[in-house]
Parts: structure tokens; sequence; C-alpha cells
């Protein structure tokens, strides 16, 4: 007569549309969501691995009820990715998971635009410029970090003395930060 027994310890931890098997979790844990893979996070300033496929990561063994902090490295991002913040604090319960999302939209419509007067010399730094319902401010060199393209743009900027105009047309890079001109702001 053959006799056996086995035991299995571990956790399987469902959030954020995502369900994760782990190892035993005793206390409280987070699901991270970038909607990316391959991004990597940290916990308390260190690597704790990379988002999957679906761009989650479970984090187990948390501290219920003290501050705990999550941060993502956006180095794995594309150059025309978007993401509001990279790091978060969450307290989570005893024995609970929370959701911490740091959503990256991806393909955002952006570019560096260099605007210069009527005199060909770079537009005063701290100008500020409109396009459409964005507004942006130029930079140093007539550099403006312009969001929310279309294939042709027009913008508004203010100067000291009134307003200039600008028309510029766009093309996507997927691989390359977009720069565009130099643009006459008449």
């Amino acid at each position: 007569v053959l006799r056996g027994s086995a035991q299995v310890d571990g956790a399987v931890a469902a959030m954020g549309k995502g369900v994760f098997v782990t190892n035993r979790i005793d206390d409280s844990f987070a699901v991270v969501d970038t909607g990316t893979p391959g991004v990597p996070v940290l916990y308390e300033n260190r690597p704790i691995g990379e988002t999957n496929g679906s761009g989650k990561l479970l984090i187990p063994n948390l501290r219920a009820y003290s501050s705990n902090k999550i941060a993502i490295d956006p180095k794995n991002l594309g150059v025309n990715d978007e993401i509001e913040t990279t790091e978060e604090v969450v307290a989570p319960a005893d024995r609970s998971g929370v959701l911490v999302s740091f959503k990256t939209k991806t393909n955002v419509q952006e570019a560096v635009v260099i605007l210069v007067g009527a005199d060909g010399k770079p537009l005063a730094v701290g100008s500020k410029g409109k396009l459409g319902d964005a507004d942006f401010v130029v930079g140093y060199d007539g550099r403006a970090f312009v969001k929310d393209l279309k294939g042709a743009n027009s913008v508004t900027v203010s100067l000291e003395k009134g307003e200039c105009h600008a028309s510029f047309d766009y093309a996507a890079a997927a691989d390359r930060q977009v720069v565009i001109g130099p643009v006459s702001c008449l």
C-alpha cells in the first residue's frame, strides 16, 4: 500500500483584470498596471520586477496601514509615450490589495517646434503659446514642446508686444522625437 501527502503553500490574487499566482502573502499586496509590457517596477526604490505581457506586475508583502512607495522606471517606454506620474505611495489595509495604475498614453502626437520671429531670431524664453486648447511655453533657442498635433497646425504665441502666429505640418515618427523648424511666427 502506497501512501502520500502533499501540501501547497501560496496565493492566488485577482485584481485589475489580472490573475496572479505567487508565494504566500502574509500581509498586503499591490498590482501595478502600466498598460505596457516590460516596464521596470520598483518597491521602496529597489527593483522588484517588470510588467508582464499585459503590462501588470504583482508586488506581494506590502506593509499594511503603512506608506509603501511604488514607482516605475520609464526607460522602456517609447519616445512618443506619455505618462502622468512615475511614483505612487499606497497604504493598503491588512490582508488586502491595491491597484496602482500608471497609465501610459502611446503614440502621442507631439514635437519640439523651433519658433523664430520675423527677424529670424528665436522667440523669447517663457513666451506662452496655444494650439487649440493646449498651452505650451517657449524655451531656450525658441524650442517649444507642443502636444496634440494634427497634420496641419496653427499656433498663437503671446509676446511682449502683441501676438504672433505660425503654421506648420506634422508627421509622426515612431522611433525618435520629431523636431520641426525653424518656423516663422509672424
